[in-house]
């Protein structure tokens, strides 16, 4: 899910210090649902994503 979430909002797959990161926030949130609602919520507020988009 972490990789399809990189790769839907910033054309490219996570580097592993970006899995790490992501795999743990999820792991941490109260549901896994939430936590990947979060992580999403991160990607479309990056930088990247807004100078691609």
């Amino acid at each position: 899910m972490i990789r399809q979430a990189y790769l839907r909002t910033l054309s490219r797959y996570p580097n592993a210090d970006e899995t790490e990161i992501a795999t743990q926030y999820i792991n941490e949130s109260d549901s896994p649902t939430k936590g990947l609602e979060g992580l999403m919520w991160a990607l479309v507020n990056t930088k990247e994503f807004i100078i691609s988009h």
